[in-house]
């Protein structure tokens, strides 16, 4: 009797919460950063996708520049270069199925 009223308990909070139905799939992705200083002082750094789990697009921001990947796969890469980038952190967002999440953060070292 226990169990049938926890079941039912568990059955009615599922509903009442909506749980399942808006869970939405993050975007995964794994990716290496490469840092390099040029001779003109600039910082860039070069993202590199290694592997995609799943995402519909990646996003890589800081140091005051953005580069999207539509479609992203294995070996795509996203360079940014500025002058002012170091101790900046970069933010890598991905979007599956209209749901956009954090995947990664990178702080830079200049």
């Amino acid at each position: 009797m226990v169990a049938i009223t926890v079941i039912l308990a568990a059955v009615i909070a599922a509903f009442v919460l909506d749980l399942g139905q808006s869970q939405g799939a993050n975007a995964q992705a794994g990716l290496s950063f490469d840092e390099n200083e040029e001779a003109s002082g600039d910082i860039e750094v070069v993202a590199t996708v290694n592997s995609v789990e799943r995402a519909d697009s990646i996003t890589v921001e800081g140091c005051g520049d953005t580069k999207d990947l539509s479609s992203p796969s294995a070996g795509d890469t996203a360079t940014l270069t500025s002058n002012d980038c170091s101790g900046e952190t970069i933010t890598v967002t991905g979007t599956t199925d209209g749901n956009e999440n954090v995947i990664t953060q990178y702080d830079v070292e200049g």
